[in-house]
C-alpha cells in the first residue's frame, strides 16, 4: 500500500529539473538574468507559455560536494549551549554504545595544560585530576632512553588538543622551550637528546597541524631557544663542557639543507662556538651545507630580494669559518663545479651563486675573487649578465664598507628601480654617499676593470634618458678607471647625448682631468687644443673669494708648468709643434696672472736652444724673442747676460765649423 501511494505521488508531482526558458518580451531575458535564486526549479507563473524548454538531467557524481562550513566552525557550533546542539550531542551519545565519556564533560582543571614525564612514558593519567582520570589518551612506545621528556610532553599535549588553535600551540611550545632551556643550563643534554629535540614534531603531530608553515615556525622557535641557551652557557662559562652539543648541532644543520632559517642558525652558531670546537667541524659537513646552498640558489630566480639575502647570509657563514676551513671549502666547491653537475644552465647558475656569495665576504680579497671568477667563468667563456654583475659588484661594495647590509636590502627591494641604469646609478650614489665611499668605489671600479666589465657598467649608466643621466656617477666611474681614453669616451658620450655643458663643466672640471694630463700629452692620438679645451683653465670658478681665487690661480699655473715639462718629454711632436704647445701654456698663464711663469720660460728656452745644442746656428728671430721674454720677466740685466751667453755660444759654433 505504501509503495502504491508513493508511485501515485510521483506521478502527480514529477521530479524537478533545471529549466532554461525564455519569453518573447523585450525585457524578459534581462529580468531572468538578474534573478539568481534558481527560479528554473519552480514552475513558471507567467501567463504566456515559454517559446522553448530544455530538460537538463542531473548526472550523479559530476559535482563534488563541499561542506558549507569548516571543521573548526562545526566543532565550535557543536560546543555551543543551544538546544539543538545539546540534542544532537545527546543523540550521538546514545548511538555510541561503547562511549565511556560523560554526556556533559566537567570543566577543565588548572593542570590540564601540562603532563608529567611519568604519565607520558607509561601512557596513563595524562591529564591530572580525578574527574578525567579515566580519559583515554594515546599511548607512547618506542622512545629512546635519551629522548627529551619535554618533547614527549609537547607531543602528548598536542595530541590531546581537540582544536588545533595557534594560541594553544604557541603556549605549549613556549612551555617546552623554557623546559629545554633549563635542561641546557643544567647541562643535562646529551648529543643524542639534542638531535631528537631539534625535530620536535613527528609525522603524526604534523598531520594534526593543518598549516605546515605554522609547524615549521614553532619548530624553528624551539631550535633557536636551544642554540641561544648554549651560547649563553658558553659565554658565562668558557670552560663549560658543551663540545658534544656544538658538534651535534652543527652536524644537524649541515645535514638539514641550506634553507634560510638553517643558514641563520648556523651563523649564530659560529658566533657562539669556541674556535677550537669550530675548527673540528668536519669539512664534508661544511661542503654538504654549501652544496645545498648553491644548488638551491641555482633553482631560484635571482631578481628577487630573497636571493640576495640568502647570499648575504651565506657569506657571513663563510666569513665565520677558519682560514684552513675556507681554503678547503673553496677547493671542494671548485672541484664540485668542475664536474659539470646537472645541465649546462644549472651549472652556470651554481657558479654564479657561489661567486656572488663570495663577493659579499669581506675576508675575500679582490685578487682572490678575480682569480675565482676567471677559473669558474672566464675559463669557460662565460660572463655575468647585467643583473648578475650588479649583484656581484653590490656584494663587493658591501664587503668594502661602501653600503650596509640593510641599505643594500632596501635597494634590492625598491620597486621604483625598474631599469638597469637606475639600478647602477642608485648603487653608485649610495656608495659615494657613505663614509667610506671613495675607497669602496675605487675598489669596485678596480674589480670591474680586472673583470673586463667596466664598459658594461658605463653603458648601463649611459643608457638612461638624458634628463636621468647621473653625470656625477659617470665622472666617478671615469676617475676610478684610471684610464684617460675610457674617461674621454665617457665624456664624449655625455656630450653626444646632449647633457648640459654646465653639468659637464661642474663634474668634469680641470681637477678631474688633472690626473690624466700627462698621459693625454704623451698620447700621440690627442692634440693640444683638445686637451686645453677639456681643461678649461681660463675659466675662473672662485671669482668672489680672493683667498680661494689665489689658490685656484696658483694651482693652475703649477699645472701649466708641469704640462710644459711633459711636452718636453714627448717624442711624437716636432720642434715647431712643441714650441706651439708650450707657447699655448704661456698664453694661458698670461691670462691668469698677466705674465709667464719662470718654469714655462725655462721650457721655452730649452726648445729654442735645441738648434744650438745640435751645433746649428739657430734661428735669430726665436733667440731675440727669448731675450725679450727674459727682459720682461727677469729684467734687462738678466737679458743682457743671456744675450752674451748666446753670442759666445754662436761664436764657438762658428769656430767649430770654420
Amino acid at each position: 500500500m505504501l509503495r502504491r501511494d508513493l508511485e501515485r505521488y510521483h506521478r502527480r508531482f514529477p521530479a524537478p529539473c533545471r529549466c532554461l526558458s525564455s519569453h518573447s518580451g523585450p525585457l524578459e531575458s534581462r529580468r531572468r538574468l538578474g534573478k539568481r535564486n534558481m527560479a528554473g526549479l519552480m514552475p513558471s507563473t507567467s501567463a504566456y507559455p515559454p517559446l522553448w524548454h530544455f530538460n537538463v538531467a542531473s548526472i550523479p557524481g559530476t559535482w563534488k560536494w563541499e561542506a558549507p562550513t569548516s571543521q573548526d566552525e562545526r566543532r565550535r557550533k557543536e560546543k555551543s549551549l543551544g538546544l539543538s546542539g545539546h540534542f544532537n550531542r545527546f543523540i550521538r551519545w546514545l548511538e555510541k554504545a561503547d562511549a565511556d565519556r560523560p554526556f556533559i564533560e566537567p570543566p577543565p582543571l588548572d593542570g590540564i595544560g601540562s603532563v608529567s614525564a611519568q604519565s607520558v612514558v607509561t601512557g596513563e593519567d595524562l591529564l591530572p585530576g580525578p574527574a578525567v582520570a579515566d580519559t583515554p589518551v594515546p599511548k607512547v612506545y618506542g622512545y629512546p632512553a635519551d629522548f627529551p621528556k619535554e618533547v614527549m610532553k609537547l607531543r602528548a599535549n598536542i595530541m590531546l588538543l581537540e582544536e588545533m588553535d595557534d594560541d594553544a600551540l604557541h603556549h605549549l611550545c613556549k612551555t617546552c622551550r623554557r623546559s629545554l632551556q633549563r635542561r641546557v643550563e643544567r647541562r643535562q643534554f646529551s648529543a643524542e637528546g639534542l638531535l631528537l629535540a631539534l625535530e620536535p614534531f613527528d609525522q603524526e603531530i604534523l598531520s594534526r597541524i593543518p598549516n605546515p608553515h605554522i609547524a615549521g615556525k614553532f619548530a624553528a622557535m624551539i631550535r633557536r631557544t636551544i642554540l641561544s641557551a648554549m651560547i649563553t652557557v658558553q659565554g658565562e662559562d668558557p670552560d663549560a663542557p658543551l663540545e658534544h652539543l656544538w658538534l651535534a648541532y652543527a652536524d644537524w644543520l649541515c645535514a638539514s639543507g641550506g634553507g634560510h632559517s638553517n643558514m641563520q642558525l648556523f651563523w649564530r652558531l659560529l658566533q657562539g662556538i669556541p674556535e677550537p670546537v669550530r675548527d673540528r667541524i668536519p669539512p664534508d659537513q661544511l661542503f654538504a651545507l654549501t652544496r645545498s646552498f648553491i644548488t638551491g640558489q641555482a633553482t631560484r630566480h635571482n631578481i628577487f630580494k630573497h636571493w640576495v639575502a640568502r647570499a648575504q647570509n651565506f657569506s657571513e657563514i663563510y666569513g665565520g669559518l677558519g682560514a684552513s676551513q675556507r681554503e678547503r671549502l673553496q677547493a671542494d666547491v671548485s672541484a664540485f663545479l668542475a664536474d659539470e653537475v646537472g645541465d649546462w644552465d644549472t651549472n652556470r647558475r651554481m657558479r654564479v651563486s657561489w661567486l656572488v656569495a663570495q663577493a659579499h665576504d669581506e675576508k675575500t680579497s679582490d685578487e682572490a675573487l678575480v682569480r675565482s671568477y676567471q677559473s669558474l667563468l672566464g675559463s669557460q667563456g662565460l660572463q655575468l649578465n647585467s643583473v648578475q654583475l650588479w649583484q656581484f659588484i653590490a656584494g663587493r661594495a658591501q664587503a668594502h664598507g661602501g653600503i650596509t647590509k640593510e641599505a643594500l636590502s632596501r635597494l634590492v627591494a625598491d620597486e621604483d628601480i625598474t631599469t638597469s641604469s637606475q639600478r647602477w646609478a642608485a648603487l653608485f650614489s649610495a656608495v659615494l654617499g657613505s663614509a667610506r665611499g671613495k675607497a669602496a668605489f675605487e675598489a669596485i671600479c678596480v674589480c670591474l676593470r680586472e673583470l673586463g666589465e667596466l664598459e658594461m657598467a658605463a653603458a648601463a649608466l649611459l643608457s638612461a634618458p638624458v634628463e636621468c643621466v647621473q653625470v656625477d656617477c659617470v665622472q666617478a666611474l671615469a676617475a676610478a678607471s684610471n684610464d684617460h681614453r675610457f674617461a674621454l669616451r665617457l665624456y664624449h658620450a655625455l656630450e653626444g647625448k646632449g647633457v648640459a655643458k654646465a653639468d659637464l663643466r661642474k663634474h668634469f672640471s680641470w681637477e678631474a682631468w688633472a690626473p690624466y694630463v700627462q698621459r693625454m700629452i704623451t698620447d700621440a692620438q690627442l692634440e693640444s687644443p683638445h686637451i686645453n679645451r677639456l681643461l678649461g683653465l681660463v675659466r675662473i670658478v672662485h671669482k668672489n673669494d680672493p683667498e680661494m681665487l689665489a689658490k685656484e690661480v696658483a694651482a693652475k699655473v703649477e699645472l701649466l708648468d708641469r704640462m710644459g715639462h711633459w711636452y718636453m718629454q714627448t717624442r711624437h711632436l716636432s720642434e715647431r709643434q712643441l714650441l706651439r704647445r708650450i707657447e699655448e701654456c704661456a698664453a694661458i698663464q698670461r691670462r691668469l696672472m698677466d705674465r709667464m711663469s719662470p718654469g714655462t720660460l725655462s721650457s721655452l728656452a730649452s726648445v729654442i736652444v735645441r738648434d744650438l745644442d745640435k751645433g746649428d746656428w739657430g734661428r735669430t728671430t726665436r733667440l731675440e724673442w727669448l731675450l725679450r721674454l727674459v727682459a720682461q720677466l727677469q729684467g734687462e740685466q738678466k737679458a743682457q747676460k743671456a744675450a752674451s751667453v748666446l753670442k759666445g755660444w754662436r761664436g764657438l759654433i762658428n769656430r767649430m765649423h770654420g
